[in-house]
């Protein structure tokens, strides 16, 4: 057991991870730049944070 390596422990595991938790705020960025957050942004901004909690 003590060579024993746990998968979680990958090397690129916790990097990937941390990256995949940006994707949200990246969309939204992205949003923001191409002014597609509509009339009222701080609703929209809203929305799809909470949307992105959901899922």
């Amino acid at each position: 057991m003590a060579g024993a390596r746990s998968p979680w422990l990958h090397p690129l595991a916790k990097p990937l991870l941390f990256v995949a938790c940006l994707v949200p705020f990246g969309l939204l960025v992205a949003r923001t730049l191409a002014e597609q957050l509509g009339a009222n942004p701080a609703e929209s901004i809203i929305r799809n944070t909470g949307d992105w909690t959901l899922r």
